[in-house]
């Protein structure tokens, strides 16, 4: 059973200003969130129930969310809500389009302040909020006036944030040195990460490896916090310079998620290249069990048993987040009574 909240994801992208997409020329997008789905759906196929829901508020950076953005948000979400999908939400101002906006600290905590009422109604489909807002896609780096290089700013946006979550959410920052600039370090415990460029360290930006300074606090962090991640666009999917055409081994790649304790990652990024290697390489159940992965005694193998063929990316995507497996089951009967007692 697919475990709700984790796993495969797609990716949403909105403008608060009107529900189009700030990417031209778009055409996985509609204003009808469930019609999105059903795009993204289509395009690169099942696995997923979740999606990256991006929104960009980049006509309000200055100024109070109008009553039509808010409402417009929340539709998006209804959208979600239709679907049976939830959402690793985030809201930024700059989208590397249109010019960089010069929004200040006040201005976020505004934002978030009004936004929250709106993320605690649709909690249900809200899987994480990340901290965005910061930088270029919400990503704490280039802002106007570099906010994210200051703890003092840092800390203040992060309380309004961790403040402003339903119970039980977390949010995510995307490198160890911002989470620790906070210095109010009762708000860690619901600060996870994002990896935004996964690669397992073939890239000159992918920070998840272990001679980074920050790989003790992302394998501190994984256990009890919330993780996302994606990979780089390929080039058949953009011209940009970051692009990574490279296959990306989908047994190392289970190896690393589940190191990390990841819990979401994208189906979107590098979908021509990596995500249909995975979907080609066969493998067994003595690959995972050399590679100390975990395995449960039947996914190889059908109770006669019988071999089950499997491919890497059914791996990751089966195992991706917490798993909960029954060990033995016990029952007794008393009348119209079943108590039932399991080892897991």
């Amino acid at each position: 059973m697919a475990n709700p909240r984790r796993g495969f994801r797609y990716e949403m992208s909105y403008n608060a200003a009107d529900l189009t997409s700030p990417w031209p020329n778009e055409q996985d997008h509609s204003p009808e969130a469930a019609r999105t789905l059903g795009l993204l759906e289509r395009k690169y196929g099942p696995g997923a129930n979740l999606t990256q829901l991006y929104f960009y508020l980049w006509e309000y950076a200055t100024e109070e969310l109008p009553p039509g953005a808010l409402a417009r948000i929340e539709s998006v979400l209804g959208g979600l809500r239709a679907k049976g999908y939830a959402a690793v939400l985030r809201f930024a101002y700059d989208d590397g389009v249109r010019e960089a906006r010069r929004y200040t600290v006040q201005d976020i905590q505004r934002h978030i302040a009004q936004l929250a009422p709106v993320v605690a109604r649709n909690s249900d489909v809200v899987a994480v909020w990340q901290a965005g807002f910061l930088g270029t896609w919400g990503e704490w780096h280039g802002s106007h006036h570099g906010h994210e290089n200051h703890p003092e700013a840092v800390t203040a946006v992060m309380s309004s944030l961790v403040e402003a979550l339903p119970r039980g959410t977390h949010t995510q920052v995307r490198y160890a040195e911002k989470r620790d600039m906070i210095t109010d370090r009762g708000l860690l415990d619901r600060v996870g990460f994002h990896n935004d460029y996964v690669t397992l360290g073939e890239g000159e930006w992918d920070y998840y490896v272990p001679d980074n300074p920050g790989w003790p606090r992302y394998l501190d962090v994984g256990p009890t916090a919330a993780m996302d991640g994606e990979m780089p666009w390929d080039k058949g999917q953009s011209e940009d310079p970051y692009a990574w055409s490279t296959v990306i081994p989908g047994l190392a790649a289970a190896r690393r998620l589940q190191t990390l304790r990841w819990d979401t990652l994208s189906l979107v990024h590098n979908a021509t290249v990596t995500v249909p290697a995975w979907k080609r390489a066969a493998l067994t159940e003595r690959e995972v069990r050399e590679a100390r992965l975990p395995v449960s005694d039947g996914y190889f193998r059908t109770r006669g048993g019988h071999r089950v063929a499997r491919t890497q990316f059914e791996y990751l995507r089966d195992h991706l987040g917490y798993r909960i497996e029954v060990l033995e089951a016990r029952t007794a009967r008393t009348g119209r009574r079943l108590d039932v007692e399991w080892t897991w």
